[in-house]
């Protein structure tokens, strides 16, 4: 787990298996409670929004927190758009997880659906 995020998002394609819409997610989380959420965005990002309450770890420090996460349970990662949590699917995937997805859209897409829920 020592290697470089660069090495680590190397040759890594994040596939379409590997995603999940906001609608599911909300889905599973009613009926699952065994999943772990992962939020890669900055802590100051996450002072000012944190609908979710998942484990905060910022991108950046991902690949060195890899020791403290589990492989064997269903991981879900999160950001603002998408964007960083695809990041973080390539260095799960690449660090040996397999039950890994990331939030598609992000915090925006999860917002819309609050917004369509009420």
């Amino acid at each position: 787990y020592r290697k470089p995020i660069k090495e680590l998002l190397k040759s890594a394609p994040v596939k379409i298996p590997h995603r999940i819409s906001a609608s599911r997610l909300r889905e599973k989380l009613q009926k699952q409670k065994n999943i772990i959420l992962i939020d890669v965005r900055s802590p100051e990002e996450r002072s000012i929004n944190n609908p979710l309450g998942g484990q905060l770890i910022p991108l950046a420090s991902l690949a060195s927190r890899l020791p403290h996460l589990d492989t064997n349970k269903s991981i879900v990662v999160y950001c603002h758009s998408s964007f960083r949590s695809q990041e973080a699917v390539r260095i799960l995937i690449r660090a040996g997880f397999s039950r890994i997805k990331f939030l598609l859209g992000g915090l925006i897409a999860w917002q819309k659906t609050e917004t369509c829920k009420n």
